[in-house]
């Protein structure tokens, strides 16, 4: 990644925090963090590892199935580094799978269509299971909760954009005779996204080559029985990014119902996979907790606290590790 894009990230993310504060009033902002338990965010902080040691853990199932051995520890470095990447591309999501792919050849020798065979496959489970989450959340907030329709009409478009998203890459990891058709288009569907990201555009040209060992891998990973553990690790992760946003809720003394928490993230996913401009993210989390009854100036402030503990937080940890990975050699 380069400097001066992540610099720029910082520039942007400090811009729409200042903005949210000072629509939402700084006073009373200034009033609501005053009124943080410590203890609790320290809590949300921990919880916060637990989330990305549960993606870990989703990866190492599909890495172990392409009969590969790597260590948890290793993983869990890569995994946090190509976090951070998807964090400073918020537009495009693409730049932390071939990073972590890369990162794994580089560390373990695995070749990079391996390594992009079990983040397809990982993403496939983690689509499933966001589609769980989403169709759970409508029916809670639709049975128990007065959640405005729109909501509720939005929550059920996420669920069958991602639920569609899912079935798809599996059909065409799956369908040999549509695979070459599938990937050529994509490439050029997102070839500028891929120009301004290394790690994409230094292995496209080599990726014809590649193309059957990945097909190979990737259909031996779905076919082993394992997507299902890793549907479950990816719902466990989804269950911690929910636990998180509540640890926060109980640190400004409030007790928020899950489904509206869960409500917030599904839709604040789909709105950050979008080229929408910065903010949107924010934007969308303070307008879905504020129409569930929940005070507009609290709701600002448990966003920015829960963006600086997922989103910059990890980038502050993540970019570091990345380029120290990728400035090392094979060290097993």
């Amino acid at each position: 990644m380069q400097k001066k894009s992540l610099l720029m990230s910082f520039v942007v993310g400090t811009l729409v925090f200042a903005f949210i504060i000072w629509v939402l009033g700084p006073e009373k902002m200034l009033g609501q963090l005053k009124q943080m338990n410590p203890w609790w965010l320290l809590a949300a902080l921990f919880v916060e590892i637990l989330a990305i040691m549960a993606m870990t853990f989703r990866w190492n199932i599909f890495v172990n199935a392409a009969g590969h051995k790597a260590h948890f520890w290793n993983l869990l470095l890569i995994t946090t580094a190509g976090t951070a990447l998807n964090n400073v591309t918020p537009s495009t999501r693409v730049g932390g799978e071939p990073l972590r792919a890369y990162l794994l050849k580089k560390k373990y020798g695995i070749r990079t269509s391996t390594g992009l065979a079990t983040v397809v496959i990982e993403k496939i489970a983690d689509m499933t299971a966001f589609s769980i989450i989403t169709l759970l959340a409508i029916a809670y907030a639709f049975c128990f909760l007065n959640i405005p329709g729109y909501i509720v009409l939005l929550l059920l478009l996420s669920f069958l954009f991602s639920a569609s998203v899912a079935a798809t890459l599996l059909y065409v990891t799956m369908r040999k005779k549509i695979r070459l058709k599938w990937v050529a288009w994509l490439i050029d569907k997102y070839q500028g996204a891929a120009n301004k990201i290394p790690f994409i555009s230094y292995y496209r040209d080599r990726m014809d080559d590649s193309l059957e060992n990945y097909y190979k891998y990737a259909a031996k990973i779905a076919k082993k029985g394992v997507l299902a553990n890793g549907i479950l690790a990816s719902l466990a992760y989804w269950g911690l990014e929910i636990i998180r946003a509540y640890v926060i809720f109980v640190a400004f003394g409030l007790n928020v119902p899950a489904a509206v928490i869960a409500a917030v993230y599904v839709l604040a996913n789909i709105v950050g996979s979008l080229p929408l401009p910065p903010g949107g993210i924010e934007t969308t989390m303070i307008v879905i907790y504020s129409s569930s009854a929940i005070n507009t100036v609290t709701a600002g402030a448990v966003t920015i606290i829960d963006r600086l503990i997922s989103f910059w937080l990890v980038i502050l940890v993540g970019i570091p590790i990345g380029w120290y990975l990728s400035a090392t050699g094979n060290n097993k």
